[in-house]
């Protein structure tokens, strides 16, 4: 059962996967060291331009995301059934409020 919404997850994440520039932006951001992680006062400078780019990397996985537990909200999918990733990680958000 695991397998089968793993592979449903993958398979969601494939269109986002398409637009290149988004997956090598990530992969660039994930493999620069942030020179304001070791000299905290240049924060504030964003000297390499990571705080921009992460804005707006964050932006499009937001928007993703977004698609994909607007198209779990509308679906007809029952507490119950089975729980899947998106339920999974939805439910505490919508009991606490956050």
């Amino acid at each position: 059962m695991r397998k089968e919404e793993l592979g449903l997850f993958v398979k969601s994440l494939k269109p986002a996967a398409v637009n290149r520039d988004v997956v090598d932006v990530s992969a660039e951001l994930l493999r620069t060291p942030n020179l304001a992680d070791y000299y905290p006062y240049i924060v504030v400078l964003d000297l390499q331009g990571l705080n921009k780019k992460m804005k707006a990397i964050a932006n499009v996985f937001d928007e993703f995301l977004g698609k994909i537990i607007d198209e779990h909200e509308k679906s007809d999918y029952k507490a119950g059934q089975g729980d899947d990733f998106v339920y999974t990680n939805v439910e505490p958000h919508e009991i606490w409020g956050n």
